[in-house]
């Protein structure tokens, strides 16, 4: 049977991850002039991030928030006319957090850079992963949110698409970000099955193939680079045996 060998990592690179939750907690724990409605927010956002952890957003309720912000009802409509506005701030402010993060790409090979930015994006689902649920939830009826969540993929694929270019002018920058954003959407494909929704079937290939995050994202990225460039990158060949 045909084994892949492990595939070095990238040198001296930092993944960077954004995890929400940690995210706020260091704005309160840090913001000792923090204005009182300024910390009262954070907390209603804080607690619903938590609850999406456990629930679906539909199952959550607004008692449910305020007991896990320890505070009353009365606070909670003196800030937010209702639960879908409370959740709409904290995904645009999820979404921007991911675009900063994901964004701060290292130098290095065109493999190696589409390799840190799908590894960033994984590792990010899987540290958010009701946050993530919940934006698969809310995306297509709640046209705003679509449009936010429009709006940050196509920062992403750009940026992704001009770390490529600069090295590399394969394409014209208008095909390459088309590709870019069709690869975009098997990630977050990817990402649905395995991160959100628990895909029986595909969880257990990637069980079946004994492939761990890093082997599963070299995976990933080597079907990108030979969409991107019809060959095997070198940084894979010869890795199998």
């Amino acid at each position: 049977m045909k084994q892949t060998k492990k595939i070095p990592e990238p040198a001296d690179v930092e993944i960077k991850i954004y995890n929400y939750q940690q995210a706020l907690h260091q704005q309160l724990s840090a913001g000792a002039d923090l204005r009182k409605i300024d910390r009262t927010k954070i907390r209603l956002r804080l607690a619903i991030a938590e609850l999406l952890d456990q629930a679906s957003y539909r199952e959550i309720h607004i008692t449910q928030i305020c007991d896990k912000a320890d505070l009353g009802t009365g606070t909670f409509y003196r800030h937010f006319p209702d639960k879908e506005a409370l959740v709409r701030e904290v995904l645009i402010e999820f979404l921007d957090g991911v675009l900063a993060y994901t964004l701060e790409l290292p130098g290095g090979s065109n493999y190696e850079t589409m390799y840190i930015a799908n590894l960033s994006y994984m590792r990010t689902a899987e540290e958010n992963p009701g946050l993530f649920r919940c934006l698969l939830e809310l995306r297509v009826e709640h046209s705003e949110l679509g449009r936010d969540l429009t709006r940050v993929n196509d920062q992403w694929s750009r940026r992704i698409a001009s770390a490529i270019s600069h090295q590399d002018p394969l394409y014209e920058d208008k095909q390459l970000l088309i590709t870019i954003h069709v690869l975009g959407s098997l990630m977050d494909d990817m990402l649905r099955r395995t991160v959100v929704s628990r895909d029986c079937g595909l969880c257990q290939a990637i069980a079946e193939a004994n492939m761990d995050e890093e082997d599963m994202c070299h995976h990933i990225t080597t079907i990108w680079y030979r969409i991107l460039y019809g060959e095997v990158p070198a940084e894979v060949e010869g890795k199998t045996a």
